[in-house]
């Protein structure tokens, strides 16, 4: 879930508090008060195995939920690697020759103009090379980009798929809580690089010498155009 920082951070804080309610069906009218806990500003792995742990880490999942959660195709192909509901998953050779690593990719929204959120992303810069941490990228946005709300770059590690980890709060830079510096025709250059340009501090978002990095575009409240 994603609250709009339109109205500022400590509104957007305070429609969750008033409104949330997250509790087990069976508790209903009964359930504890929700304790809220912020992260903000704190570090915390959220990242699966990269090797053969991972089918042990998806299989303690498959136990745990329902069947009937997981759509019946997904289950036969986890089926067919010995990772069934109520079974042991008791890997034999071929399977633990065959994977012993995983490769996960960042799951991506389909773009929706005109209906909420428009997402875009970069793994390559123009010359068709990944994007490297110790080099300097600047985008263009340009003046009165037709949205009706904000846009936001972030930045995500290309080995863990989570936000990219540097001295900045955030590895991200938006259109309301930043302020970016304009160009005379209202457009705005936004630099990716591990220090800031000169003069362009409010516009800049840190890279790491050594580590690639891609980047996701959100629009929120595109218009059609």
């Amino acid at each position: 879930m994603r609250m709009s920082v339109a109205d500022g951070l400590e509104a957007a804080y305070k429609n969750v508090q008033d409104n949330l309610r997250f509790y087990p069906l069976s508790t209903a009218g009964s359930s504890p008060e929700l304790e809220m806990v912020s992260l903000s500003g704190q570090s915390f792995n959220t990242v699966h195995a990269n090797d053969f742990h991972f089918y042990e880490e998806l299989n303690a999942v498959v136990q745990r939920e329902p069947a009937a959660f997981f759509p019946r195709e997904t289950r036969g192909l986890w089926a067919s690697i010995g990772i069934e509901k109520g079974k042991p998953f008791e890997p034999d050779a071929r399977v633990t020759f065959h994977y012993p690593h995983t490769a996960v990719t960042p799951a991506m929204e389909k773009p929706r103009p005109g209906v909420g959120s428009d997402y875009r992303i970069a793994y390559l810069d123009e010359a068709g090379e990944p994007f490297d941490g110790s080099k300097i990228y600047k985008v263009t946005m340009p003046a009165n980009p037709p949205l009706e709300d904000f846009w936001t770059f972030t930045l995500y590690d290309t080995q863990t798929r989570s936000m990219l980890q540097t001295d900045q709060p955030q590895p991200s830079i938006d259109s309301i809580q930043n302020d970016p510096t304009m160009n005379g025709d209202s457009s705005s250059e936004v630099y990716f690089a591990p220090a800031a340009p000169e003069g362009w501090e409010g516009n800049w978002v840190q890279t790491i010498p050594g580590k690639s990095w891609f980047t996701i575009l959100r629009m929120y409240w595109p218009k059609e155009e």
